[in-house]
């Protein structure tokens, strides 16, 4: 069951992943476009030289965007997807500044607000719910707007340097620790939300086995008594409903006390696991099997059409039951008596068909036990 929820963990932050690859890739068409055309705008209409590598970068973008295109609709998780994304989207904005300096002011990896973009690059990143990736991305953009810096550093003049707070080497260092909080709070945000699903996975999983166990026994793994008389219900409403029938079959051990008394509770737990799982393996998909007692079971057997069907259903359970097993050297047989009540035909009521076929399983004991009886057979003394 544990493996059941940690594949169910890992499909939810797959599907997250691929969800936030697709977000990318559209946010990407968008950006990229929206660069495009505003390069398109600086370099034809401003004659700024900058304005064609922009045109030239955004181009490269959309295409690549293009070319990833169907890993997307196949839905796709390639590693070097995200992570060659994100190393152009960061290249081609550390280009573009360097291109922009050179154009039009060596400064500007000191002043132009373009350089809060490598943040937004870094939040881009997050979507994929991949910490590594943000880290990477971190990287990659710390190196870059720094690298940028010290680059044209010794190209600043000294002048206008002296005027701007924002070009000395502390202001850098604002901005350096600007891109460090923002990859620490960005990288908390899928941190997070793997811890809410960790939570709500054990949640799930404590709240799943207190069901189990509060509907099911200990030792059998059964159903136990309290689900069975929920489920009988359930079971008579539905014949009401649509006019079915069903058999209820109440089993009592044969011989089961002085196995458990002269062997030990040892056996006797081996017999009761064994007779659970023969029994299990015998009826079909929709019956339900439940221990209500020391070596009590019953059987409600759905939706029957006739008297043989039910009575056929019963010889093969008590084959299962009186089968000869063996513990260790010692080789036990077991009986079998078998009570059966029918619903509607002895009784529409639930208290009344439990009764009616423990009356009869008590009929097979007092008739020399081993047997199948059904509750209308007791006053006609017929029974298997």
């Amino acid at each position: 069951m544990k493996q059941q929820y940690v594949d169910q963990f890992e499909e939810i932050f797959k599907s997250e992943s691929l969800r936030g690859e697709r977000i990318h890739w559209k946010l990407s068409w968008f950006l990229y476009t929206i660069i495009l055309i505003l390069s398109s705008f600086v370099y034809f209409i401003q004659s700024n030289e900058a304005g064609k590598y922009g045109i030239i970068l955004s181009s490269i973008n959309l295409f690549y965007n293009l070319f990833i295109t169907l890993f997307i609709f196949k839905k796709k998780s390639v590693g070097w997807v995200s992570y060659f994304t994100m190393f152009l989207n960061v290249l081609s904005l550390t280009i573009y500044n360097y291109i922009d300096a050179i154009n039009n002011s060596t400064i500007i990896p000191a002043t132009t607000a373009t350089i809060l973009l490598y943040s937004v690059v870094i939040f881009l990143g997050s979507l994929r719910m991949d910490k590594y990736l943000i880290i990477w991305t971190s990287m990659l953009s710390i190196i870059s707007m720094d690298g940028l810096y010290l680059w044209f550093y010794n190209s600043f003049d000294p002048y206008i340097v002296k005027q701007m707070i924002s070009t000395d080497v502390l202001s850098q260092t604002y901005r350096t620790i600007y891109l460090i909080i923002s990859c620490i709070l960005i990288y908390s945000v899928p941190r997070s939300i793997l811890r809410v699903l960790r939570t709500q996975e054990q949640l799930t999983r404590e709240n799943f086995e207190n069901k189990k166990n509060s509907q099911h026994d200990s030792l059998t793994g059964l159903y136990n008594r309290l689900y069975f008389e929920q489920h009988l219900s359930n079971c008579i409403q539905m014949a009401k409903n649509f006019n079915h029938k069903f058999a209820l079959l109440f089993i009592d051990l044969d011989g089961f006390k002085h196995l458990n008394d002269t062997y030990g509770h040892d056996l006797g737990d081996f017999v009761l696991k064994a007779i659970a799982e023969d029994v299990s393996a015998t009826v079909r998909e929709n019956d339900l099997v439940a221990r209500i007692g020391g070596d009590e079971f019953v059987i409600i057997m759905s939706q029957i059409s006739d008297f043989h069907e039910v009575q056929a259903f019963s010889c093969r359970i008590l084959s299962a039951i009186t089968r000869k097993r063996m513990y260790g050297n010692i080789e036990l047989l077991l009986g079998a008596s078998i009570g059966i009540s029918l619903y509607p035909d002895d009784t529409e009521n639930m208290e009344q068909l439990v009764k009616y076929a423990d009356e009869a399983m008590y009929k097979v004991k007092r008739s020399g036990k081993e047997g199948i009886m059904f509750y209308k057979s007791i006053n006609t003394h017929q029974s298997m």
